[in-house]
């Protein structure tokens, strides 16, 4: 039978209570005490959805089946200062005969998906560790990064954090715009959403470089989408195993986008090797193909930076601009300029 995804309306209330009773009172029974169980109420959690529901940035999708809702999501801004985490899974339940068939991984990719917005990135959750079910989470890789105490049905339990962070890691030395793009559910693009991306990864690198040794030095990688630049990077770190090197992996076809780079190493005293991966349009667009479907770019992209591209050269600022041949076994270098 089909299970329809969608946001919930007001009309919806007393169905996601019903099933909040219903989970609560099938997940943790023998867990939680049978007279606490019993005291859920759909009217009260009625109530209590009420007051979420309305509020600023909070957002509840349902599945239905036939009409009927069988579980549910919510999430919204996160209220917990010792996650750095913008948004926070609220709630997810399901009817107990509807689990085990995705429908919570479809619940919770709504949710996360939606509350993915510039400035507000990243998920976290907080779920009782005596939950039979909690090992969803990690299945949908939620990484487990705290554990805290509460009080509950008078007795004291724990909660586990569950997060997904939508950023790389604070001590990367690669710098993709790309990777701001991620979510729960994939990568997203937006004009707004990129904006925001490349906000983030310069903020980053301005961080790196601030922080960078005597020895520091920069690659910037360009080259058409789909050339192979983050594989020379990838083969390229661990060729030389350098944790001086610092690498910024972005198309960049003309001048005026490499300057501000140029501009910001310049600023901390840190010199910026150009490495050109070339690449003809044809083997760039093969490449493109076989990525992941939300990785792929659009066709028309890859033509117009082809079209566009100026090769980099020293003029600019560069110490060095090395071009590798995309064509040759294993990314060789072809030539130093």
């Amino acid at each position: 039978m089909d299970v329809l995804i969608t946001l919930a309306a007001p009309e919806d209330l007393a169905g996601i209570a019903e099933v909040t009773v219903e989970a609560w009172q099938a997940t943790f029974k023998g867990i939680l005490p049978e007279a606490f169980l019993a005291g859920l109420t759909i009217e009260a959690q009625q109530q209590r959805h009420q007051a979420l529901f309305g509020g600023r940035g909070v957002v509840y999708h349902v599945a239905k089946v036939a009409g009927e809702i069988v579980g549910f999501s919510s999430g919204g801004p996160n209220r917990d200062p010792a996650s750095d985490e913008a948004n926070e899974l609220y709630g997810l339940y399901l009817l107990p005969g509807w689990q085990g068939q995705g429908i919570g991984r479809q619940l919770l990719l709504a949710v996360a998906m939606q509350l993915q917005t510039p400035g507000r990135q990243g998920l976290f959750a907080w779920v009782l560790a005596d939950n039979p079910h909690r090992h969803f989470y990690p299945c949908c890789v939620g990484r487990e990064v705290a554990v805290q105490p509460i009080e509950l049905a008078g007795q004291s339990r724990l909660l586990v954090g569950y997060r997904w962070s939508a950023a790389p890691a604070a001590d990367t030395c690669v710098f993709n715009p790309d990777d701001y793009l991620e979510t729960l559910g994939g990568r997203v693009f937006s004009q707004p959403r990129n904006a925001e991306a490349w906000r983030l990864v310069l903020l980053a690198l301005e961080r790196a470089l601030a922080h960078a040794g005597p020895n520091a030095r920069l690659q910037l990688v360009v080259g058409v989408q789909g050339a192979g630049k983050s594989y020379w990077i990838e083969q390229h770190r661990a060729a030389n195993n350098d944790h001086s090197c610092l690498y910024f992996d972005a198309a960049l076809p003309r001048r005026v986008h490499r300057a501000p780079i140029l501009t910001l190493a310049a600023r901390h005293g840190v010199p910026v090797t150009a490495v050109w991966v070339q690449a003809t349009l044809e083997q760039a667009l093969t490449r493109n193909a076989l990525r992941r479907v939300d990785h792929q770019v659009p066709r028309s992209s890859i033509e117009a930076v082809a079209a566009a591209f100026e090769p980099p050269c020293r003029s600019e600022g560069f110490v060095e601009v090395i071009e590798v041949n995309a064509s040759l076994s294993g990314h060789e270098k072809a030539a130093c300029i």
